[in-house]
C-alpha cells in the first residue's frame, strides 16, 4: 500500500460517512410517522452533493500520482472532506424536529447557505490544489474552465437566491450542467 492509498483510505471513510448522512436522513424523513413535507429542495440539494461527493473522491484518485503525502496536504484533505461532512449533516433536519419536516422547503431555505457554502470552500480547496500540483491543468480557454466557473456561479446564486421557486430552478440548472459534466466525460 503506497501512502496515498493509506491516506485516500482514510479520507474515503470520511466521505463514505457523507453519503450515509445524506442518504440517512432521506430514508428518515420517507418513513417518520406523522406530518411531513419533505418537498424538493432538500433531495434535489442531497442529489447534487452526492455527485459532487463523487467528483471530488474521482479527481482525488486521479491526483494520486502528484500530490504528496506531507502534513499540509494531509491537513488539506482533511478539511475538504470534512467540510463535505459537515455539509451532509446540514441537509436535513433531525429526527426530532418536527417543525423541520413539516415544512422541507422552508427548513432547507432556512439552512442552504451553510450547506452550499462548505460545497463552495471544498471546490474552491480542490481547484487551489489542482493548480498548485498539477500546473497548467486549467488552462482558461478550456470547455472545463468554463463550466467550472459556471459551476461556481450556480453555487453562489443557489445560495443567494430567495423563495422556493428560485431556488428550485437553480438547483435544477446546477444538476443539469453536472449532467451535462457526467455526458462529456463518459468513455468513448
Amino acid at each position: 500500500m503506497t501512502g496515498f492509498e493509506f491516506v485516500f483510505g482514510t479520507f474515503s471513510v470520511v466521505l463514505g460517512l457523507a453519503i450515509v448522512e445524506i442518504l440517512r436522513g432521506f430514508g428518515r424523513g420517507i418513513k417518520r410517522p406523522g406530518p411531513k413535507r419533505i418537498g424538493w429542495l432538500s433531495p434535489m440539494l442531497g442529489l447534487f452533493l452526492l455527485y459532487d461527493i463523487a467528483t471530488f473522491w474521482a479527481s482525488a484518485w486521479t491526483a494520486r500520482a502528484v500530490v504528496p503525502v506531507t502534513t499540509p496536504a494531509i491537513a488539506l484533505g482533511m478539511l475538504i472532506t470534512g467540510l463535505y461532512f459537515f455539509a451532509a449533516t446540514q441537509l436535513w433536519p433531525e429526527p426530532e424536529d418536527s417543525d423541520g419536516w413539516a415544512d422541507g422547503n422552508g427548513w432547507m431555505l432556512a439552512h442552504k447557505r451553510r450547506i452550499l457554502f462548505s460545497i463552495f470552500a471544498c471546490n474552491a480547496l480542490s481547484v487551489a490544489a489542482t493548480m498548485r500540483f498539477v500546473p497548467g491543468s486549467w488552462p482558461v480557454a478550456s470547455t472545463e474552465a468554463w463550466m467550472l466557473a459556471l459551476y461556481f456561479a450556480l453555487l453562489l446564486a443557489i445560495a443567494f437566491v430567495r423563495g422556493t421557486r428560485a431556488t428550485t430552478l437553480v438547483l435544477a440548472l446546477a444538476i443539469l450542467e453536472y449532467a451535462a459534466d457526467l455526458v462529456m466525460h463518459l468513455p468513448a
